[in-house]
């Protein structure tokens, strides 16, 4: 409301929400997250349009270009394999793997067995 008091040829009211969309996006996609691709699919979403692809698309790229490098995901890691919160889903338990006649010494081999009373010295012999 304010630019269109001061400045009433320059931008109509109804493009202001325009304009705040493509800030949003440059700020978050290209400065922020370093996301490029990624926000300028949501811009076509959040307006259901493709005429804010193009100023949206120089934008975010200028974004990109002026903040290279930085970005909040400093400490993320490279795989999910280095993450400490998806660690749990690479752990298999081996036991829970194999089946008891794999386990099994197979034929007339003679299987030893201990009891928790044997001596290690009978463990050993």
């Amino acid at each position: 409301m304010i630019l269109h008091l001061c400045f009433p040829s320059l931008v109509a009211i109804t493009a202001v929400p325009a304009f705040a969309v493509v800030g949003m996006i440059a700020l978050f996609g290209g400065g922020v997250a370093n996301a490029p691709i990624s926000v300028l699919i949501m811009v076509i979403e959040m307006t259901h349009n493709y005429s804010l692809l193009p100023p949206a698309m120089v934008a975010v790229a200028i974004s990109y270009i002026v903040t290279s490098r930085d970005t909040i995901f400093r400490a993320q890691v490279e795989t999910k394999l280095d993450s400490n919160a998806h660690r749990g889903e690479y752990h298999m338990d081996i036991a829970q793997m194999i089946t008891v006649g794999e386990a099994m010494v197979p034929g007339g081999k003679k299987v030893i067995n201990f009891s928790p009373e044997t001596s290690s010295r009978e463990v050993v012999a």
